[in-house]
Parts: structure tokens; sequence; C-alpha cells
């Protein structure tokens, strides 16, 4: 049985698709895209951890119509830093 994201898990990934940085590592909106593929979390070579839409949410977004014309090749976006401390996302 496939389990259907929120509204909010639906925003949460566009959020991380546009904007990495806004999203804190503490929001539990991202566990289910996590648990579906569609977002990992990787450490980057700074040594902070962050998120990274995996191809899989790279093609949810496409079909959703919302990826950017140059964001259609199949390679994840270049992971963007986030701290832990920073608040939820707006």
């Amino acid at each position: 049985m496939t389990n259907l994201l929120s509204h909010h898990e639906i925003a949460t990934l566009f959020v991380l698709y546009h904007s990495p940085e806004r999203i804190a590592l503490a929001d539990l909106d991202v566990l289910p895209l996590q648990h579906a593929h569609l977002v990992e979390v990787v450490s980057a070579e700074s040594g902070h951890t962050c998120y990274r839409v995996t191809s899989k949410g790279h093609e949810l977004v496409r079909r959703f119509g919302l990826a950017q014309r140059k964001d259609y090749c199949a390679e994840p976006a270049a992971c963007v830093e986030v701290e832990a401390s920073e608040g939820m996302h707006a």
C-alpha cells in the first residue's frame, strides 16, 4: 500500500527543492519524505549535515510542473548546508 503525502509534506518537498536552506534539520515533515526516498540527509564536505532532494524527488516535483527548465536533469541539486539550530520553515 502506498502512503500519500500530506499537503505539508508536499510543500516541504517544494521548499527543499527550491530553497533547502529554509528547512531545519528537526522539521518533522521531512521524515515521510525520507521514508519515500524523495529526500536524503547527507554530510557536506564542510562537516555540516544537509538535505538533498533525490532523483525520485526531482521527478515528483517535475510531475507537479514546478521544476525549473534547468532542473530537468537527472542529477540531484547540489547540497546546501543547513544548521540544526535554524527555526522551522516559514
